[in-house]
C-alpha cells in the first residue's frame, strides 16, 4: 500500500516485525523451520512536507491495520494506493506431528532367537 499524507516534522525508520532467518538442523535431519518475511514500512518525505508511505511485505488487507495508528499521528491521507501485494493471500503453513508408541509383549516368553 502506498500512501501521501502531510507531516509537520520528519521521520524515516524500517521496522522488521519477523527477521528473515533460517534454522540450520533440528530434532530430526531434514526438519527446518519456516522462513518468515520481512515486513517494511518505508517513509520518504518530501521538502513540501508530504509524506510517501510504502508498506512492503504485508499480504492482504493486514497492511491498512499496521499503519492505521502512524496515519493518525501523520496527519490527513490524501491518496492510497493499493500495491499487487495487497491482492495476495497470505501464506498459512501448518505442520502437524505425532509420536506414537507401541509395546509388543508375544507369546514366546521373552525370547525370540533362532535355532541352528
Amino acid at each position: 500500500m502506498a500512501l501521501l499524507a502531510m507531516l509537520g516534522s520528519s521521520a524515516a525508520f524500517l521496522m522488521p516485525s519477523a527477521p528473515c532467518r533460517s534454522v540450520a538442523g533440528g530434532a530430526r535431519a531434514g526438519l527446518s523451520a519456516p522462513r518468515m518475511e520481512m515486513q517494511e514500512l518505508e517513509f520518504i518525505i518530501y521538502p513540501d512536507g508530504r509524506v510517501e508511505e510504502r508498506v512492503l511485505g504485508v499480504k492482504g488487507a493486514d497492511c491498512q491495520k499496521l499503519t492505521l495508528k502512524i496515519e493518525q499521528e501523520l496527519g490527513e491521507v490524501y491518496h492510497t494506493e493499493a500495491t499487487t501485494e495487497m491482492f495476495e493471500q497470505p501464506v498459512v503453513v501448518e505442520v502437524e506431528e505425532g509420536v506414537e508408541n507401541k509395546l509388543d509383549t508375544g507369546s514366546t516368553g521373552g525370547w525370540s532367537g533362532s535355532t541352528w
